[in-house]
C-alpha cells in the first residue's frame, strides 16, 4: 500500500493543505540477510552447562530388581565404580534409603544409599593457609633486605701509594742490613757481597796477616 506525501505551500505550516506528489514511502532499511542466519544460528548454538553432580563411588555390588517392587527404577551397580548423585531420595515415596544415580555411560536409577561413598574435592592447600604463606614468604623477604640494608659494610683501611712504596722500601732496607751483617768481617773492617766471597776473604792473605797483627797486640 502506497502512501501520500503532503506538503504545506506556505514554508511555515499555515495555509491551504496541498497535493504535490503521490510517490510510495521508502521500505524500512532491514538486516541484512545473512546477517539474520548468523544471529539465529549462534542463538541455536548456545549450549546449556548443567552444574557438576557430587560424585560418589559404589561401596558394594548392587543388582537392580527389574521387577520394580519398590515403586521405581533401580540401577545395578558395581564395587569401586564412581556415580553421580541427582538426589538423596525417592520424592514421590519421600524415601530416603533410596538415592538417584546416574553411571558415566548415562544410565539413571535407584540405588540403596548406603552402598553408596560420596567422594569430597580434595583441595591441594586451603585459601586462607595460602594467604598465611604467603603473607609469611613476604615478610620473610622484607626482613632480608632490611638486614641486608642496615648490615654495616667492611670498608678497608686507605693506604696511599706513597705510604706502600715506603713500607716496600724500608723493608727492603732491613732485609740488606741483615744480609750486610751477615757477611761484614769485623777484623778487617770489610763487607762482602755474598757467601762465596766472604768465604774466599777469610781464606785470604790479608785477612790472615790482619788476625796474626791483632793477636800481637792484644
Amino acid at each position: 500500500m502506497s502512501q501520500t506525501k503532503y506538503i504545506y505551500r506556505n514554508g511555515r505550516g499555515r495555509g491551504v493543505l496541498a497535493l504535490n506528489s503521490h510517490e510510495p514511502c521508502p521500505k524500512p532499511i532491514g538486516l541484512n540477510t545473512n546477517l539474520q542466519k548468523s544471529l539465529l544460528n549462534s542463538v541455536d548454538s548456545v549450549v546449556e552447562v548443567k552444574p557438576a553432580l557430587p560424585e560418589l563411588m559404589a561401596k558394594y555390588s548392587y543388582k537392580a530388581d527389574d521387577l520394580q517392587s519398590g515403586g521405581f527404577v533401580e540401577l545395578t551397580i558395581k564395587q569401586g565404580e564412581k556415580l553421580y548423585l541427582i538426589k538423596k531420595s525417592h520424592i514421590p515415596t519421600s524415601n530416603p534409603h533410596w538415592w538417584e544415580v546416574e553411571n558415566t555411560q548415562g544410565q539413571v536409577g535407584y540405588v540403596p544409599a548406603k552402598y553408596c561413598l560420596i567422594l569430597e574435592e580434595k583441595l591441594t592447600s586451603l585459601p586462607w593457609l595460602e594467604n598465611k604463606r604467603l603473607m609469611e614468604n613476604t615478610e620473610l623477604d622484607m626482613e632480608a633486605n632490611n638486614k641486608i640494608l642496615n648490615e654495616p659494610r667492611k670498608i678497608k683501611p686507605y693506604v696511599s701509594t706513597y705510604q706502600s712504596n715506603q713500607t716496600a722500601t724500608q723493608s727492603s732496607d732491613l732485609k740488606s742490613t741483615a744480609e750486610t751483617k751477615r757477611f761484614y768481617c769485623e777484623i778487617c773492617d770489610k763487607t762482602l757481597n755474598g757467601p762465596q766471597p766472604y768465604k774466599m776473604h777469610l781464606a785470604s792473605k790479608n785477612h790472615r796477616e790482619e788476625e796474626e797483627r791483632l793477636a800481637l797486640i792484644s
